[in-house]
């Protein structure tokens, strides 16, 4: 199957200039302690409305209050000023919702991180600002990145009153035609609402480091620039996705937008809020040849191209692919299987690979050549 990594973009969270003006004047004005005041009850919903439409009306007004408007901030030195001060300035923008009671905030990594091309991040934006849906503020810093999955934990550094926190449902069951709810802040038109369909489940995507992520959803309701992190919402009000890419020769929507699933993040989320600190991806050490070069050289199983040095993988004597001076290959390990788990594709690895934590210890079939054996390593972490 053709690989679309070179269409799946990023839902940027770059807004345009003139937008950014306008939010570094709120926050001089408005200052970054306010203390959102409680919300006032929403009105009530005309009765004139159809029951499907009242539905949807009171799905935002409930859950909107939770969505908030994240601004990561970058230190950049003043132009304006003779001494040669620094000032805080937004680098970008993006979507976040209110994740727990203890007032703990998620959105995507690339919202609060810079990568380039190959996986790697460039720029770490510790400090936000948190816009509320009546447009008060308050600052935020970076607790967690795990940007093989494109998810940050944020945590205010200053005290008050928040939103409750979003209902977290699962993305178990479901099903190809089920309405969703996106709010969002596209284009720094911040509160919007749009709506759709679950056009697609089990797509694949490549995250930021290059990682594939499995089981994402797939949603015709339209994500642009600014809706990156926020919540995509079954009927009944529930986070079942984390909106994170669209997929776009142009860089707008195009009806094709894929969210990560709210399983996923319920696993990743609270480890991250638990250790105050990055996601420990597991890792074993190795990179893969791909997949069609072990099949052209009739290997049935992962071909190691490379170890990592000083990987767990490196200390238990695992070798990958040489070269001979007359440009033969010469295979080294491949890997059959991982604790009973046999392995086809290099997919298959990196599933397996999310069912474990850094630190347990597995087991892998190893062949070399005509011998098999096996290696017991402890996994790595990796970012």
């Amino acid at each position: 199957m053709a690989r679309l990594d070179r269409l799946l973009r990023p839902a940027l969270h770059l807004i345009p200039p003139i937008a950014l003006v306008a939010l570094v004047a709120m926050l001089w004005t408005r200052g970054c302690g306010d203390d959102p005041p409680a919300p006032p009850p929403p009105p009530p919903v005309p009765a004139d409305l159809g029951a499907d439409e009242q539905a949807t009306v009171a799905l935002f007004e409930r859950a909107s209050p939770s969505v908030v408007h994240v601004a990561a901030l970058e230190l950049v030195r003043n132009p304006f000023s003779g001494d040669g001060s620094a000032a805080e300035v937004p680098h970008g923008t993006g979507t976040g919702f209110i994740w727990d009671a203890a007032g703990h905030v998620v959105t995507n990594c690339h919202v609060v991180t810079q990568f380039d091309g190959r996986g790697n991040a460039v720029a770490k934006f510790d400090t936000c600002v948190i816009a509320f849906a009546d447009k008060s503020t308050r600052r935020a810093k970076v607790i967690g990145r795990a940007p093989s999955y494109d998810l940050a934990v944020l945590e205010f550094t200053e005290q008050g009153p928040l939103p409750p926190p979003l209902d977290i449902g699962t993305s178990a069951g479901l099903r190809v035609g089920q309405k969703t709810f996106v709010i969002g802040n596209p284009f720094a038109l911040d509160q919007t609402l749009t709506t759709g369909i679950i056009s697609g489940l089990n797509r694949q995507i490549t995250s930021l480091t290059g990682r594939p992520i499995f089981d994402v959803i797939q949603t015709d309701a339209a994500i642009n620039l600014g809706n990156s992190g926020g919540p995509v919402l079954s009927s009944q009000g529930k986070v079942i996705g984390i909106a994170t890419q669209i997929l776009s020769p142009s860089g707008g929507s195009a009806g094709i937008a894929f969210a990560i699933p709210a399983d996923l993040a319920r696993r990743i989320v609270p480890d991250m809020i638990r250790r105050g600190g990055d996601y420990e991806r597991p890792m074993v050490g190795v990179r893969l040849a791909p997949d069609d070069m072990a099949e052209r050289n009739g290997i049935d199983g992962l071909l190691v191209g490379s170890v990592v040095p000083g990987s767990p993988a490196a200390e238990a004597g695992m070798t990958g692919v040489q070269i001979t001076r007359d440009g033969a290959m010469v295979p080294g390990d491949v890997i059959l299987s991982a604790d009973g788990v046999r392995f086809r594709m290099a997919d298959d690895l990196h599933r397996f690979l999310d069912t474990r934590d850094a630190g347990a210890d597995i087991v892998l079939r190893v062949r070399r050549g005509e011998d098999e054996r096996d290696v017991r390593i402890r996994l790595g972490a990796g970012w």
